[in-house]
């Protein structure tokens, strides 16, 4: 099982959570009932933050199989942590809700070239592979080399770092 797919069933757990913790929340609730569902949310937080401290994915693993019948025993344990996780999330977020904040629905984040975190030492490091007769031979060299050919080739907006000029002249000749 791809981690893509990993994430969807995950999304898709979580988006029927908040359903559901919508419409508990929508209940005519009395001052009474509502402390003592607040008391049963804190509870519950501790017990799902503690499994996940613990590595404990028993209180997840049969709905993991049930969702995801042909995967491996790996994905299968991948997947019981992200639904514990999820019921954390969710359990925080209807705590807070009962307690008079906005409910939050979590963002669905879907991954671009821009929000994969980039190290700029990789970036020499292909540079070294992909073209071995322009070696980097300084810190200065692999700045302008990431600022003029990574960022662009990123999304990002290439800038100009201070007297980079007889260094570009430098890359672009090797």
């Amino acid at each position: 099982m791809k981690q893509d797919e990993l994430e969807a069933l995950t999304q898709k757990y979580l988006a029927a959570s908040f359903d559901e913790i919508e419409d508990r929340l929508a209940l005519d609730w009395n001052p009474a009932g509502l402390e003592l569902y607040s008391s049963h949310l804190n509870e519950r937080c501790h017990e799902l933050s503690g499994a996940l401290a613990s590595a404990d994915l028993s209180s997840g693993i049969e709905l993991a199989i049930e969702m995801a019948p042909q995967a491996d025993d790996v994905a299968q344990r991948k997947l019981a942590r992200r639904l514990i996780e999820a019921r954390l999330q969710a359990a925080i977020a209807e705590l807070r809700a009962v307690a008079g904040e906005p409910l939050r629905r979590p963002e669905v984040v879907v991954p671009t070239v821009r929000s994969i975190a980039v190290d700029p030492a990789a970036l020499v490091g292909i540079h070294r592979v992909r073209y071995p007769l322009a070696q980097v031979r300084d810190a200065s060299l692999a700045l302008v080399w990431i600022c003029h050919v990574g960022c662009p080739i990123l999304g990002w907006r290439a800038f100009r770092p201070p007297q980079e000029e007889s260094l570009w002249g430098y890359i672009m000749s090797t």
